[in-house]
């Protein structure tokens, strides 16, 4: 019950800081985004060497090599149903398909329904979207990279991201 209640407010938080992103210009950060990429490669080197349950574990661990401050690992399997969403376990379990945000024009957008169609129909590919920085818990533009694995004939959507300062 705790866990639901949680998982709701910061859901509710979220979507209330939505509308700050929207008036800002995303500045694109190649040594962020180099990270954001290595970290998912990694990742699934780790799914592949290790199988599922185990690097679900190691990538919610704050120990486990897979979250430095802003980066993390969230995996997906393609019905949106979080397996990881950094070391926030409140939203293990919930299917996230329909969370919405906004984009840079204030226009709604559904990031995990996004982020998975980015995996399912490109096989990698970046998105944007409003979300809380673990690190500030601040809300603002977070520019994320999808990418697809398929393990023991399961798909499933793994990625990082960054959050991304606003141009002068």
């Amino acid at each position: 019950m705790i866990k639901t209640r949680k998982a709701i407010l910061f859901l509710c938080v979220a979507l209330s800081g939505t509308l700050l992103f929207a008036q800002t210009k995303t500045k694109i950060d190649p040594e962020k985004e180099k990270k954001v990429i290595d970290l998912v490669n990694r990742g699934i080197a780790y799914i592949n060497k290790n199988g599922i349950e185990q690097a679900v574990k190691a990538f919610q661990d704050p120990k486990g090599g897979f979250i430095e401050g802003e980066f993390y690992i969230f995996l997906y399997d393609f019905e949106g149903n979080a397996l990881v969403v950094g070391s926030n376990t409140s939203l293990i379990g919930k299917n996230l398909m329909n969370i919405s945000s906004t984009d840079r024009n204030g226009n709604k957008v559904y990031q995990v329904k996004e982020l998975i169609n980015i995996a399912k129909t490109k096989g990698e590919g970046w998105f944007e979207w409003a979300w809380q920085n673990p690190e500030t818990k601040k809300f603002g533009p977070k520019r994320g990279y999808a990418k697809r694995i398929d393990v023991q004939g399961k798909s499933y959507m793994i990625g990082s991201g960054y959050y991304v300062g606003d141009e002068e």
